[in-house]
């Protein structure tokens, strides 16, 4: 069995509710899938980790496990941290400072961009984290506002559809 549409990638489903909740669907490859209720304010969390995961070319972390078999109810299960790999660890860091840079309202070049990086690494034991080149942080930026712009759009009760591929671009 093949997912929607004969789809051979993972496919994300963000519905905005007419009452403002939202719901987080994926659906792998073999056409099973994983949901769950889903706070207003993570939709665009999950979009960063689209952003990053898919541009990065990363398949070791949130979106790459779902797509591999956890349940999206797996990440907040007890000891769920400990069973993380390495990479979706510090993906996680990562969409983390991304998020602050935009609640903030400010873009850090990209040695700022590092120094946080690794400063908010260090603070979850993550020791020597990869670092961005400034090509990559665009690219990912870019990614973002796309997304961001595409859910910002989409009418109440009206799903955006997104399709998981990890893409790496080049320097």
């Amino acid at each position: 069995m093949r997912g929607p549409a004969g789809s051979s990638k993972l496919v994300i489903e963000i519905q905005m509710k007419k009452d403002g909740r939202c719901v987080l669907t994926c659906v792998r490859p073999d056409g099973t899938r994983t949901w769950q209720h889903v706070h207003a304010i993570f939709p665009t969390h999950d979009l960063t980790h689209l952003a990053v995961e898919a541009t990065l070319g990363i398949r070791d972390a949130f979106f790459g496990l779902v797509e591999r078999g956890w349940s999206l109810s797996d990440f907040a299960a007890p000891g769920a941290a400990a069973r993380l790999p390495r990479e979706a660890v510090w993906v996680e860091v990562l969409v983390g400072v991304l998020q602050t840079e935009r609640a903030d309202r400010t873009l850090l070049d990209v040695t700022e961009f590092n120094a946080t990086l690794s400063a908010s690494a260090a603070s979850v034991h993550l020791e020597d984290p990869r670092r961005l080149t400034s090509g990559e942080l665009e690219r990912i930026r870019a990614a973002m506002r796309d997304l961001y712009a595409r859910w910002s759009a989409l009418p109440p009760g009206e799903t955006l559809r997104l399709e998981f591929a990890a893409d790496p671009g080049v320097d």
